[in-house]
This record gives structure tokens, C-alpha cells and sequence, in this order.
């Protein structure tokens, strides 16, 4: 099983299911409502690209995975309505991926501080090893190669000296026996002629022996049976001598085929001599490779042993590193749980500023409300002054009216009482204002904390009749003030 790095598949949120039969859901968003996961499920192809990406990501660090991948993966992970969404999705994990790649470099770096893992320059011994052995074993592969050549071309070679050797020993007894054959034809044909030689004597004596005994019968017969004689060996000494031709040639040949092999022994056992030196040099070279195999397996062990043991402080790395990969899942899934929140909350303060901008709009509308109030107590002082004319004028024409005198003093009197009335709703009128304003003030705060549709509805009513009732008295007190 290959080595992992990371998990991507919960990392990017896209299936938190480790079965390569499960289902890989759309990462797209629906902004209408409330950027919910869309509920979409990829299909049989889709599925199998985006479990290869990610298998492929797993086995890489985090930081080697690039753009354009995490673009193919969002293409198998968006559904046909959500393929708009593809760069907000390359974005958040490109993200996502750099902060994995940050916490595996300072996993990696605690491991190493603690003498967990191995150092840079551990690594490069452990490469260098690697490496080394690699070189090892293919020179030995080499060297085997070439002393199975080596040995197999020296067995030929042996096999070709010993035909040779036994063709060129049977050929020396050949040529041995071929010259015992040319002397015995030699001295048979020596012999044959010392007999020819003979007979002549012979018959040179039987020819003056019958010359001297005239005794032509015995002499006639003596010289057929030489002459016969004679021819016999004369045929004979032929034949010898045509064996005697025939043993030449033949020796001939067989001595120009023992020069031949002579000449192959020769090239042979000079093959022989440089197979060995190869052998040999050979030999000398696996000797030496088998002193630095040695060598070079004892370091191999020194090193396995460093393997093993930063192996089990890698295992115990990895399984802290899986501890603290469990506690940031834990954490991305509270943060996912704290943005769905936060979105929530973001809605309902949206939804708060809509109604604080409606009791905005009315809290500017009692503004005007109050301003036209004002306005009616400025015509009310008005009224007030005209008033004050006019009893200026009634006080000059009093001396006209002395009958009604005491008709206007109850008059007067009834009026300065509606005045003081008045002035006294004037000042319950301001401290109300004031109230509303602080009653504005304290609805403005509390409308920022939360959301009361209700209240709105309730402040716009009492509004409407506080604004009846202040018409109503302007009315009152614009058509019953008299001058004092």
C-alpha cells in the first residue's frame, strides 16, 4: 500500500466515505438558500476520476498538489448547475491544501526536533544507500552476466581443446602407424630387389652354366623358372611401389592435417591462455566487488537498522500526525458549524437592518411630526401676542366698556385660568417631546439587538394619536385664548 500524506477527500469535504463504491456529492452552493451543499450525486464516471485525483493527492504532499488538478477535480465534483461555481471551489481548496501542507511542514519539523524523523542529512545517506545498492545490484547483475559468458565461452573452449586433442593424438597414431607401414614397404621393396639381384646372379650363372653343359633342357627350364620368378617380382616390386606412392600421399595428407591441427592446438590453447587471464581478471573483479559487497552489506545493515528505527519514529510521527489530523477535522467541522452560524446570524442582522431602516424612515417621520409641532407652538405664540394685543386694546376701550366690566373681569378671569391650563399642557407637551426622544433613543438600541416587528407596529400607532392629540389641543387653544 502506497504511503499517505494527507486525507483529501474529508480535507476538501468531499466524501467522508474511505469505500471506493461511495458516492461523491456536488461541492457547489445554493445561495438561495442560505449556501446549503447541493444535494447532487455525481456519476460512475465522475466518481472514479475524482476517487483516482484523490488517491493521487493522498500520496503526495500537500503542498506539490497544483491549480490546474484541483481545477479537474472540481470539474468531476460540480453538478451541470453548479460548473459556474468551479473557481470559488479551486479557490477555498487551494486554501485548504496550503494550510494542510503548513501544519504537515511543522509536523515534520517537530518530529524532527524531537529526533523522530530523519534529518536532511539522514535522507540523503538513506538516497545515497539506495542508490548505492541499486548500482550494487545491477554490477552484479553485470558481473554475473559476464562470468556465466566467461565460463560458458571457457567450456567451449575446453570441449574444442579435448576433440582436438584426442583428433590430433589419433592422428599422431595414424602417422606413426602410416610410417611403420612406409618402412616395412621399404625393406620389402629393399628386400625384393636384393632378391631380383639375386635371381640375375642366378640366372647368369645358369646361362653360363648351360652354355658350358650344353645341357639345354635343364638349363631351358632353369631360365623359365627364373624369367618366372623374375616377373613375380617385378609385379610385386610394382604393387610395392605403388603402396609405397599411395603411403606417401597418405602420410602427406595426414602429416598436412596434424600441421593443421597443430596449428588449431595452438590457436586453441591461445584462447585457453587469454580465457583464463579473462577468468582470472575476472575473478580478481568479483572478488573485489564481492570485498566491497561485503562492505557495502555490512553499511547496508548499519543502515537498515537506522531504517527500522526511524521507520518506528515515523509510525509514531504518523499516528500523532493522525491524532492531530482527527483534531483538525474535528475543528474544520466546528468551523463549518460556526460559518453555518454565522451566516445565519448574518441573514437575521440583515433582516435587523431592514426594520431598523423602517423605524429609521418612521423615527424620521415623528421628527417632521415634532417639527410641525413646534411650528403650531410658534402660531400659538403668535396667537399669544395677538392676544395680548387685543387686551391691550380691550384695556384702552375699557374706560367705553365699564357695563361689561365685570362680564369681561369673569371672562378675563376664566381665560387667565385656560392660559395657565395651557401653559401647563405646553410644558407636559415639551417633557412628553422629551420622552419621545429618549423613548427614539432607547428604541434605536434596541432595535439594533434584535428584531421587534410588533413594537414597530405598536410606536407607529401611539405616534399617529399622540400627533391626533396635539392637533386636537392646537385646535382647543387656537379657538378658546383670550387676552389677559
Amino acid at each position: 500500500m502506497a504511503q499517505t500524506y494527507w486525507d483529501p477527500a474529508n480535507l476538501l469535504q468531499i466524501t467522508d466515505d474511505d469505500s471506493p463504491g461511495g458516492d461523491v456529492q456536488c461541492v457547489g452552493r445554493a445561495r438561495s438558500a442560505f449556501n446549503s451543499r447541493c444535494r447532487w450525486t455525481g456519476g460512475e464516471h465522475d466518481r472514479a476520476t475524482a476517487r483516482a485525483l484523490l488517491t493521487q493527492f493522498a500520496a503526495r504532499r500537500p503542498g506539490t498538489v497544483t491549480a490546474d488538478e484541483l481545477r479537474r477535480l472540481a470539474q468531476c465534483c460540480l453538478c451541470q448547475y453548479h460548473g459556474r461555481q468551479q473557481g470559488d471551489a479551486v479557490s477555498r481548496w487551494t486554501r485548504v491544501a496550503r494550510r494542510a501542507a503548513e501544519q504537515h511542514d511543522r509536523l515534520v519539523a517537530a518530529a524532527r526536533s524531537e529526533q523522530r524523523l530523519p534529518t536532511p542529512e539522514a535522507e540523503d545517506v538513506i538516497s545515497v544507500k539506495l542508490e548505492l545498492e541499486r548500482a550494487l545490484a545491477t554490477a552484479r547483475a553485470r558481473s554475473a552476466e559476464r562470468i556465466g559468458a566467461l565460463e560458458a565461452d571457457l567450456r567451449e573452449a575446453r570441449d574444442k581443446l579435448l576433440l582436438v586433442e584426442k583428433g590430433y593424438v589419433q592422428l599422431r597414431a595414424l602417422l606413426g602407424m602410416t610410417q611403420n607401414e612406409n618402412g616395412d614397404l621399404s625393406q620389402r621393396v629393399a628386400e625384393a630387389e636384393r632378391q631380383r639381384d639375386a635371381l640375375k646372379e642366378q640366372l647368369e650363372k645358369a646361362v653360363d652354366e648351360a652354355a658350358a653343359n650344353r645341357d639345354a633342357e635343364s638349363t631351358q627350364q632353369s631360365i623359365t623358372k627364373l624369367e618366372t620368378a623374375v616377373r613375380d617380382l617385378e609385379g610385386e616390386r610394382a604393387s610395392l611401389r605403388e603402396q609405397l606412392v599411395a603411403a606417401n600421399d597418405n602420410a602427406v595428407a595426414r602429416q598436412e592435417e596434424v600441421d593443421r591441427l597443430s596449428k588449431a592446438v595452438e590457436g586453441l590453447e591461445h584462447d585457453k591462455a587469454s580465457l583464463q587471464q579473462e577468468l582470472t581478471a575476472a575473478s580478481n573483479e568479483l572478488g573485489d566487488r564481492q570485498t566491497e559487497v561485503d562492505r557495502l552489506s555490512k553499511a547496508v545493515t548499519d543502515l537498515q537498522h537506522g531504517k527500522l528505527s526511524l521507520q518506528e519514529q515515523l509510525e509514531a510521527a504518523i499516528v500523532r500526525s493522525k491524532d492531530k489530523q482527527s483534531a483538525v477535522d474535528r475543528l474544520s467541522g466546528d468551523v463549518d458549524s460556526l460559518q453555518a452560524e454565522n451566516e445565519k446570524l448574518r441573514i437575521d442582522r440583515q433582516a435587523a437592518i431592514n426594520k431598523l431602516d423602517a423605524q429609521q424612515t418612521a423615527l424620521v417621520s415623528l421628527s417632521n411630526e415634532r417639527d410641525s409641532l413646534r411650528l403650531e407652538n410658534v402660531k400659538l405664540g403668535a396667537d399669544r401676542d395677538a392676544a395680548l394685543n387685543n387686551l391691550n386694546s380691550t384695556t384702552l376701550e375699557r374706560n367705553d366698556a365699564r357695563d361689561d366690566a365685570e362680564r369681561l373681569a369673569a371672562g378675563l378671569e376664566r381665560s387667565r385660568t385656560e392660559l395657565e391650563v395651557e401653559r401647563g399642557r405646553n410644558a407636559e407637551l415639551r417633557e412628553r417631546t422629551a420622552a419621545l426622544g429618549r423613548r427614539v433613543s432607547t428604541l434605536e438600541a434596541s432595535v439594533a439587538t434584535c428584531s421587534l416587528h410588533g413594537f414597530g407596529v405598536w410606536f407607529g400607532r401611539q405616534s399617529r394619536k399622540l400627533a391626533k392629540r396635539s392637533r386636537s389641543r392646537t385646535v382647543e387653544d387656537g379657538g378658546g385664548a383670550v387676552p389677559a
